[in-house]
């Protein structure tokens, strides 16, 4: 399978969601979202492109950036730009 298949990936995290929940009453997983990409740096510090599927059926990408110093409101807008 490609990575762009989109709908073969939302079936098998369908399913792995399913499973899970119905194993684990204490745990309930959902999805937020599917990465086409991701670079994880640590605990809830990453770079991912997520993709999705507009109305249209068009699959479109978006850049998600997440505890990164590139994000941070207290850093100059000069080392936001120059980390990108």
């Amino acid at each position: 399978m490609s990575s762009t298949d989109l709908p073969f990936w939302v079936l098998c995290i369908l399913q792995i969601k399913m499973e899970v929940n119905k194993l684990y009453r204490q745990v309930e997983l959902d999805v937020d979202g599917v990465f086409k990409y991701m670079l994880l740096l640590k605990k809830k510090k990453y770079a991912a492109v997520t993709i999705s599927r507009l109305p249209s059926g068009e699959l479109i990408t978006q850049q998600e950036l997440k505890g990164l110093d590139i994000v941070r409101r207290d850093w100059s807008q000069l080392s936001a730009e120059a980390g990108k």
